[in-house]
């Protein structure tokens, strides 16, 4: 529901590199994206109510991994730094 209401707001485009799956595979990759916590979910406690226009981004299977690289994960504006892209 969160990762739906997510994709309403943002189109399925990494919000790291841009990359739109449907624009690089065709009708089979159209609308596909992974969609991530900008906060781990350990760190947000029980009675934290998502917001997806808030609490989630859309991120490309690659970029999403390289968040994941260290703990605390790397932030949208560090993965868009790594790349020479705008960090704010």
């Amino acid at each position: 529901m969160n990762r739906e209401a997510c994709l309403r707001i943002n189109e399925p485009i990494c919000s790291v590199c841009s990359s739109d799956f449907g624009r690089t595979y065709g009708a089979v990759g159209q609308g596909f994206i992974e969609v991530r916590h900008l906060e781990p979910l350990a760190e947000l406690g029980v009675e934290h109510t998502i917001d997806p226009a808030k609490d989630l981004v859309p991120l490309c299977s690659n970029c999403h991994a390289m968040a994941h690289r260290q703990r605390p994960p790397y932030t949208v504006e560090q993965l868009r730094g790594m790349l020479g892209g705008p960090t704010a």
